[in-house]
């Protein structure tokens, strides 16, 4: 099947017309609603926010492209945005950010001034603020059992037990954004008919009358068949985020969720071939929200948050790995795309033929996928809480965010930059950590490594304090800012507990703080611990001032890098690393929460590996002034690595069960050295070996460097940058530098 002329009118539509779309609904939605506001004065945000999703929903305008089956395009938010106000330009579901934003700062103007104090000085990252607006999985679990009539039914049960005001404004206005879903649905129903009015292509009139007959029912019923199965994910992705005002960025486990309707269709007659071009089709419109042709060189350039998370055990414990997981890999490959991520799951005991599956599109340079392994993530979760049944269901939304989203809310989408925490208990800048309210202990005069040790861990431990402070201070705002009620009602147990999420409705309380510079700490505590107290070659205060003049003595600086560093599967290295994620665990796990509750850990940055580390000066490890951070748990590029065996070693001794929150390691492997079998063999390694997400680029360092020459030859290679990938040819030179000098192991 030719694909070209839809992918063509869907990359016109949202390269060149989208954005003025939005802008367009944009004023006419918050003309009405500044309107409604003055005629109503008074209302809390829970019956704004109820009338903003009547708004959008009253106001928006359908469109359709040709030769597509699916109902889903809004022209309510940007392409680059995934719903969430501010990503990539204002939304028309930005009106209640806009109204209510002051809020955080007017109720607490001293810990917001702190908070973006912390944030400017690179302490933490927060996609907020306070509050994760980005990260959101659609739960979808009751859509596909009950629909959202179901849900809507459940509200209104819930509405005749509100025993308070707030109770009743939260179901009432969860039914409102539910009937105005349905709205949404039935104007693309009557758009399709208004179309076929006049069509005359056949295509046109097939793809047409499959939205008319359906876009008024599903997913306000329950899907019935692969192809509303299909239509649901493309649906929800962007209706609710245009109404909502927050990135949906995960529609669940499609491949769990479709397979039965699969099935069904197959009984019925339909065959393998009309269900994979429906997927294709699908696919395709995703890959299209993103310019290609684009140059990544600043934050986020090549970044479309979309996930769709396949693979792995279902609830029951038994492999998903069906029909529609293949679909999902094999149009990917066949349609040349880069989104949505596939994020793939997998374990020990993952069929051969799953492995392979997911390690075909890496041996045709086609790198990427994450893999997650739910030996350990299952474990995590559970240790953080959830059931096994509720882990077992967990998906990774975002770029790597592992959430039970049909039971938790969105992570606090964020981390914490543990080599600053570092950097300045070197240096102490008296002034900035002032500004910060930070009492840090300097390390120098320190007698011991143990001294050394603990007033690091000291000084980290106040930032992450510190932090968790301002979480749950700024946090308790959001209800009054903007609730998520339609959301809440498709999880699994606000309704019940008649409470908003951003008002403690889930019952799971459960935040993430995810750490930055993990590697690049360990390996300067083990330089610290060679150079000064091991082998007494110079003493911690000359270390000190190495790092603060970015290492004049060169042979001290290549000692302090050669040292027992993480990933080299020495025992020094390995027990240390351990120690650490132990103590920061211990520290963090009983933190106060927003709404009570534990904090999950995880070590994961995205494209702050460079931004970041220009502004960090020298650290004990050998690192000059500058130079990249270390990404989440992989081993830094100061050292020689080569063994992939003593990488997964050192991973499996930090203890990654206590990581709930998701770590992720980055792997180059030699694309010339391996086949189905061998990268198949690797990645269940990984799974042995305590690893919980691994991104893996099978390339040639040759062809990387022939790219650079002849670009127009190697358009074809693409790498996985961070959170997201990118034809290599299509970083900029500052990006593929930096993917050069990572670490080949064999």
């Amino acid at each position: 099947m030719d694909y070209t002329p839809l992918r063509t009118e869907l990359t016109d539509y949202y390269m060149h017309t989208l954005a003025g779309s939005v802008e367009d609904l944009r004023v006419r939605v918050y003309e009405k609603l500044d309107n409604f506001d003055k005629e109503n004065p008074g209302l809390n945000s829970m019956k704004l926010k109820a009338q903003q999703y009547k708004t959008i929903a009253e106001t928006f305008e359908p469109k359709l492209f040709n030769h597509l089956p699916f109902y889903y395009e809004t022209g309510a938010i940007a392409a680059y945005g995934d719903g969430s106000y501010g990503r990539g330009g204002r939304h028309a579901n930005g009106w209640i950010f806009d109204r209510n934003n002051h809020i955080a700062s007017d109720r607490f103007p001293e810990d917001t001034r702190l908070f973006n104090q912390n944030h400017s000085d690179i302490l933490y990252l927060t996609c907020g603020p306070f509050f994760d607006t980005e990260h959101t999985p659609i739960p979808m679990k009751k859509i596909f059992s009950v629909g959202l009539s179901g849900v809507c039914e459940e509200a209104k049960e819930a509405l005749a037990k509100c025993a308070t005001d707030e109770e009743r404004d939260f179901v009432e206005a969860a039914i409102t954004g539910l009937e105005s879903i349905k709205l949404i649905g039935d104007k693309f129903a009557a758009e399709a008919r208004r179309r076929l009015e006049t069509e005359t292509d056949p295509e046109n009139i097939r793809c047409f009358t499959m939205i008319a007959d359906t876009a008024g029912r599903v997913p306000w019923e329950a899907p019935k068949t692969f192809y509303e199965g299909v239509a649901t994910l493309a649906f929800m992705r962007k209706a609710i985020g245009s109404i909502e005002g927050y990135g949906y960025n995960s529609v669940g486990r499609p491949d769990a969720l479709i397979a039965p309707l699969m099935e069904n269709d197959k009984k019925n007659g339909v065959t393998y071939d009309e269900m994979y071009d429906l997927m294709c089709r699908f696919m395709l419109i995703w890959d299209c929200h993103v310019d290609h042709d684009k140059v990544m060189s600043g934050y986020a350039d090549y970044e479309y948050e979309n996930s769709i998370t396949i693979g792995g055990v279902g609830e029951n414990g038994k492999e998903v790995f069906n029909d529609v997981t293949k679909m999902f890999v094999d149009s990917a490959l066949e349609l040349d795309l880069i989104y949505p991520k596939l994020m793939c799951r997998f374990g020990s005991k993952s069929s051969k033929e799953y492995l392979a599956l997911i390690s075909k599109p890496l041996l045709r340079s086609k790198n990427i996928f994450l893999f997650e392994n739910d030996d350990t993530m299952i474990p995590a979760m559970m240790n953080a809480g959830y059931t096994e049944e509720q882990a077992r269901g967990y998906v990774v939304s975002g770029c790597w965010d592992a959430l039970c989203g049909d039971y938790n809310k969105p992570s606090s989408g964020e981390y914490l930059n543990l080599l600053r925490a570092l950097e300045w208990s070197v240096t102490m800048p008296k002034e900035r950590l002032l500004a910060n309210h930070l009492d840090f202990k300097p390390i120098s005069g320190s007698d011991s490594f143990e001294d050394v040790y603990s007033a690091f861990l000291s000084n980290a431990e106040r930032l992450i304090r510190l932090k968790a402070r301002l979480n749950a201070k700024g946090g308790r705002c959001w209800k009054d800012i903007s609730p998520m009620p339609v959301t809440s009602a498709l999880m699994m147990n606000p309704l019940r507990n008649r409470r908003d999420l951003t008002n403690g409705g889930t019952g799971y309380a459960r935040e993430q703080m995810n750490f930055a510079g993990f590697p690049d700490v360990v390996d300067s505590l083990l330089a610290i611990k060679r150079l000064c107290f091991d082998e007494k070659i110079c003493t911690v205060d000359e270390i000190v001032s190495q790092c603060v003049n970015d290492w004049p003595d060169e042979n001290l600086r290549i000692i302090a890098a050669r040292s027992p560093a993480f990933g080299d599967g020495s025992d020094e290295s390995d027990a240390l690393a351990g120690r650490l994620n132990s103590d920061l665990y211990r520290i963090t796990r009983d933190l106060p929460t927003l709404f009570g509750g534990e904090y999950k850990i995880g070590y994961f940055m995205y494209t702050e590996v460079i931004w970041w580390g220009q502004k960090i000066s020298a650290t004990p490890n050998g690192r000059h002034a500058g130079y990249y951070i270390s990404h989440g748990i992989t081993p830094t590029r100061l050292h020689d690595i080569r063994s992939a065996t003593d990488v997964l070693r050192s991973i499996k001794a930090v203890g990654l069960e206590k990581c709930a929150a998701n770590s992720i390691a980055n792997v180059m492997l030699p694309a010339a050295r391996l086949d189905e079998n061998s990268l198949s063999a690797f990645i269940r390694a990984c799974a042995l070996n305590g690893v919980e997400a691994i991104q893996i680029n099978c390339v040639s360092r040759d062809e990387l460097l022939a790219a650079q020459k002849e670009p127009e030859k190697y358009r074809h290679i693409v790498v996985r940058v961070t959170g997201f990938s990118c034809p290599f040819v299509m970083l900029s030179k500052q990006w593929q530098e930096e993917v050069l000098s990572r670490n080949y192991y064999d």
